[in-house]
Formats: C-alpha cells, structure tokens, sequence
C-alpha cells in the first residue's frame, strides 16, 4: 500500500494493531473450525459466522459528535486575552504529537472584517479552514462556524503528495467557541469549546485516538494565547 501510493506510513501504522486483532481473532477461528471439523461435519461453519459480522459492522454508529472543551486561567485582563484570541501571530508553540503524527494542527488565524458575519481564516499545517464569525462580543465571547476545511492530516510517503480518500470529510469540525470570563482575583479563564464529528470506521477504535489529538491541539491553542496575553510570560 505504501509503494502503490495507496497509504501513507503513518495510516498503515495507526491502523496495524486494529488489523493484526482481526488477523489473530481470523486464525484463532479458523484453527478451531480446523481442529473440530476436520471430519467434514461443519465444512461452512466460516460462512455461516458471516452474517453475524455484518450484522456488528451495520451496528456501528455511522458517526458521532466528538465535543472538547477546554479551560486555562491567564494571569491577564479579558481584554488582553481577547487581543491574543484575535491576533494574527502564529502559534509558536511546538505542535507535539499531533505535529510527530502528521496530524492536522493550528498554525494561525487572520479574521477578514469585525463583527457577525466577518470571516475567519484557520491556519493548519494541512491548509487553510474558511470560518463564518457567528457570535462576536468583545472581551466576552468569539464563536465561529467552518465552512470549508483542509484534510485532516499530512501522509508521510516516499511521494511529495499523496491524496487519499479518508483524508477529506471523515472529521468534520462544525462550531468553535471562545468564553472569556473575568476571575476575582484580576485574571481571565478562557475556555475554548470545539464540536467535531468523526465518520471513520470502526468508530470505537479511532474516536479514543481522535480524542486525544484534539485535546492536545486545543491544549496548544490555549497556552498560546496564554502567553500572547501575558506577554510571552511564563505561567
């Protein structure tokens, strides 16, 4: 798969331990048909196992939402935090695992206009999202809608670009959210809300896997603006 450009390494390695369980769950099975049926007596047992795994792949959820939320407490005003949340700097921030992995991952973002209706460009490692401002009270509230958005991660291949179906439209962002809220003690919490959708099989497999990537990518985004806010200052 690697040679034929049908896969990228790090697809084939995500997905090696899902394949090497069906490999061993397979032979485990087909031994037993083996050892019990060598007598001829149960010669389509295998055939007759194949309606209950459709049965189990048509039971599994087609999709399903993925919401993260995130909180950082930033020892700066709410106004200051709104200026880091809507500034065009680039996240300087080492992108992790998500970068290791060939992940998609916020680069930076640039808003065309103020206000309702104005747009929002996400910078990823993979391109560029196009976003809809859908909420916009400043020092309070930045909330947006994607509207279009680049693969969902960058193959490692021995090609320069590999375009592999499940890269487009198996994880779908909707609506992201920033609350900014006022602290007693003169600080801010930032809170960053982000619902996706996963659409890959088997859900139950890569939903955990799809979890961490995206709370390590909010993490990322949070400490940014952490430290935009506070003036490159450490926590």
């Amino acid at each position: 798969m690697l040679m034929f450009a049908l896969e990228g390494f790090m697809c084939i390695l995500l997905v090696a331990p899902l394949g090497l369980a069906a490999a061993a769950l397979g032979g485990a099975f087909g031994r037993a048909i083996a050892l019990f049926g060598h007598d001829g007596s149960r010669p389509l047992m295998s055939v007759a196992v194949l309606p209950a795994l459709f049965a189990i792949e048509a039971g599994m959820p087609p999709a399903t939402p993925i919401d993260t939320v995130e909180s950082i407490d930033i020892a700066a005003s709410p106004h200051a935090v709104w200026q880091a949340i809507t500034s065009e700097a680039p996240i300087g921030l080492s992108p992790g695992l998500p970068g290791l992995a060939g992940l998609a991952y916020p680069v930076r973002s640039r808003l065309q206009g103020v206000g309702v209706g104005a747009t929002r460009l996400g910078v990823f490692s993979t391109g560029t999202a196009v976003e809809r401002v859908t909420e916009w009270k400043p020092d309070r509230v930045l909330a947006f809608t994607v509207l279009s958005q680049p693969p969902a991660m960058e193959e490692m291949s021995p090609y320069r670009h590999l375009h592999t179906s499940h890269l487009t439209g198996y994880v779908v962002t909707g609506d992201t959210r920033y609350v900014i809220l006022p602290l007693r003690s003169g600080g801010t919490r930032l809170t960053l809300q982000a619902q996706t959708v996963l659409r890959i099989d088997p859900i139950p497999y890569w939903e955990p896997i799809a979890r961490i990537a995206f709370h390590l990518n909010v993490r990322r985004v949070l400490e940014s603006a952490r430290m935009q806010a506070q003036g490159g200052r450490p926590e």
